[in-house]
C-alpha cells in the first residue's frame, strides 16, 4: 500500500477544479464593478468597493495564470 491519499494527476485536477471555480469570483466582481460604475465616486465607500473588486478581479487573474502555468501552458 502507497502512503499516497490520491495519485499525483487527480491531485492536479482536483486542485485545478477548486482554484479555477475561486478564479471565478473574479467574474462577480466585474459584474458588481460594472454596477457601481454610476455611483458618486467622491464617496470613500464606493471607492473602497470598486477597489476591492480591482483587487478580487486581480487575484482571479493570478490564481488563472498560476493554474495556466502549472500545467506547462506557458
Amino acid at each position: 500500500m502507497t502512503p499516497e491519499i490520491v495519485s499525483d494527476s487527480t491531485f492536479r485536477w482536483i486542485l485545478t477544479v477548486l482554484t479555477v471555480a475561486g478564479a471565478f469570483w473574479a467574474l462577480y466582481d466585474i459584474v458588481k464593478m460594472r454596477k457601481a460604475r454610476g455611483k458618486d465616486g467622491t464617496d470613500p465607500q464606493v471607492r473602497d468597493e470598486r477597489f476591492v473588486y480591482w483587487i478580487g478581479i486581480a487575484i482571479g487573474v493570478f490564481a488563472l495564470g498560476g493554474m495556466l502555468r502549472y500545467h506547462g501552458v506557458f
